[in-house]
């Protein structure tokens, strides 16, 4: 195994690298990624090769989310995701060296609030709440989310309404289920929610 991983270290799987016993990742100057699994007790080691993605020319976006965000210089990407609640950009070709940088502007246009980071990562609101998580994800790339922002709700529901001293209620907010409050019980349900309309509802439990 140690002879095979000093071949592969010579032709180039230097970059990015994780190791630990037994286990070698690496990327080489064209973006492939190296993987090696070496099993001691069995003596087996698999290899696996991974031939990187071609991204085309990268468009920034045009969002009210976006907009808050300064243009990155890199030029190659996708833009993944594009709603009103999120933005999500993969930038292809960006050295970790200028995503820190990218980060510096970030921070310098008002995502100073709760900051987290380290060398591959940066999480950060702004004024508003808005969401910037950015992260290194491997040789020369990297993943910039954007989300608006989400307000912790307190839904106290009592058993003093009529319709719980009867039955078993499923409580719903926009369609997604939170929880069930059994007969003449209470209960206080957190949730997060954007800015807007939502809609709760209380459903039988019993009810088709």
């Amino acid at each position: 195994y140690q002879q095979y991983l000093q071949s592969c270290k010579s032709r180039g799987y230097i970059y990015d690298v994780e190791q630990d016993d037994g286990m070698y990742y690496g990327y080489n100057e064209e973006g492939y990624h190296l993987q090696l699994n070496y099993y001691q007790y069995s003596e087996a080691l698999t290899i696996s090769l991974v031939a990187p993605i071609q991204y085309g020319k990268l468009y920034w976006p045009n969002s009210t989310l976006s907009d808050l965000l300064p243009i990155s210089n890199c030029s190659t990407g996708e833009v993944r995701e594009l709603t009103d609640d999120k933005v999500e950009i993969f930038l292809a070709d960006i050295s970790l060296q200028a995503l820190n940088e990218y980060i510096d502007e970030c921070i310098n246009s008002g995502f100073d609030k709760n900051m987290i980071r380290t060398e591959k990562s940066f999480v950060a609101k702004d004024e508003n709440g808005n969401l910037l998580k950015i992260s290194y994800t491997g040789y020369k790339q990297a993943l910039i989310e954007i989300s608006v922002v989400e307000y912790e709700v307190s839904l106290i529901v009592t058993s003093s309404s009529s319709l719980l001293a009867y039955y078993d209620v499923e409580i719903y907010v926009d369609d997604q289920y939170q929880t069930m409050i059994e007969t003449n019980d209470s209960e206080t349900i957190l949730i997060n929610l954007k800015e807007g309309i939502h809609t709760i509802e209380f459903v039988c439990y019993d009810d088709d």
